[in-house]
This record gives structure tokens, C-alpha cells and sequence, in this order.
């Protein structure tokens, strides 16, 4: 009966967050392209390791550029540097692979779209470690007009290159729509998130 449904979800959001556990038919992409559209702003990605899937992704939906400005897929780092404004410095001391990179990336990519919001993607999808990081490492940079930016790091299990990739777009939604909607800090939110 709903009132055990009720007490399940509540148990999961305990385990797991509020965030990852959101009662009815939703997902992460419908919970952030809604908060899009009912708040007017648009959205702009900068992806490497998920090769475009998020921009795909968003503009799966009849009427996407009403929020989605646009997206650049920078897998090479000369990509990064020429296009997204990523410093030579920060690839050179941090490598692509970190929260450095993602920040920059995410600002980089809301500079050149003139959108409200921008996240970014960055990581190892696999099948082999790369610049040292385990495969399933993936950072994630979030920017936007008016706000300070963040970043968080994720390490997800991973059953190959394609499962890494969904999971990072389902992530980079979810925090997306949470930047979106709260100051809270993200590493609060992904803190709690042991079982991805």
C-alpha cells in the first residue's frame, strides 16, 4: 500500500540522499530539464569522457533549445585549452582528470554559450587507467552566472566503457539540477552516494 511505498522511498533517501531518490515518475534528466523550463534558463556541457551523451541526452525533448544552449565535446586536452579556455598550467599540474580541469571546463563552456548554468564532464571510462586514475574516476565542474563554482569527484564501479558514461550523465543531471536549486555544497550531497 502506499503508506509502505511512502516508508521504503523515506528508508532509500536516508541511505542515500534525497537527491538520488526521488519519489514518482521522474529521472534525473526530466528533474533538471523541468527546473529549465519553469525557471527560464538554459543550460550549456562540456563533456570528454562522455563523448557528447549529456548533450545528447538533453536534446532528446521536442523544444530543447529553449533551454540547452549548446555543447562541446573536448577530448583532446588541445581542445580543452583552444576552445574551453582550460590553462596549460592546470592539464600540466593536475591533469585532465580533475576537479581542476572540470572547473575550468564548466566555465569555459558558460563563457562561450552565454548560458545560465554549465557542467562539465571529465574522467576514465576504461577500458585502462589513464594519467593514473583508476577507470570509473570522473570529475564534474559546475558554473554558473552569479554563482561560485564547484566541483566534485566520483568513482564509480563500472561493467565498461558505456556503463561509466551513462552513470556520469545521470550524475552530471542530477548535481546539475541541484546547483541549480540550492547552495548547498555538492560534496554534501555525493558524500552519501557508496552504492554507484
Amino acid at each position: 500500500d502506499e503508506k509502505k511505498v511512502n516508508s521504503a522511498i523515506k528508508r532509500l533517501q536516508e541511505k542515500c540522499g534525497n537527491e538520488l531518490i526521488i519519489p514518482g515518475d521522474n529521472t534525473a534528466l526530466s528533474s533538471l530539464t523541468k527546473t529549465l523550463r519553469e525557471k527560464g534558463l538554459t543550460i550549456a556541457a562540456a563533456e570528454s569522457c562522455t563523448g557528447g551523451l549529456c548533450s545528447m541526452l538533453l536534446t532528446e525533448e521536442a523544444g530543447a533549445s529553449v533551454y540547452f544552449n549548446g555543447g562541446v565535446v573536448s577530448y583532446a586536452p588541445s581542445v580543452k585549452e583552444g576552445v574551453l579556455d582550460v590553462s596549460s598550467t592546470t592539464i600540466k599540474c593536475y591533469g585532465t582528470v580533475s576537479e581542476n580541469c572540470a572547473l575550468e571546463m564548466a566555465e569555459g563552456a558558460l563563457k562561450k554559450t552565454n548560458s545560465d548554468y554549465a557542467f562539465s564532464v571529465t574522467g576514465v571510462a576504461g577500458p585502462d587507467k589513464s594519467e593514473g586514475k583508476d577507470v570509473g574516476t570522473v570529475c564534474f565542474g559546475f558554473a554558473g552566472k552569479n554563482r561560485v563554482s564547484q566541483a566534485v569527484t566520483l568513482h564509480f564501479t563500472t561493467w565498461g566503457r558505456a556503463s561509466v558514461r551513462r552513470k556520469s550523465a545521470t550524475a552530471a543531471f542530477i548535481l546539475a539540477n541541484h546547483f541549480i536549486l540550492s547552495d548547498k555544497p555538492l560534496i554534501d550531497i555525493t558524500c552519501m552516494w557508496d552504492y554507484i
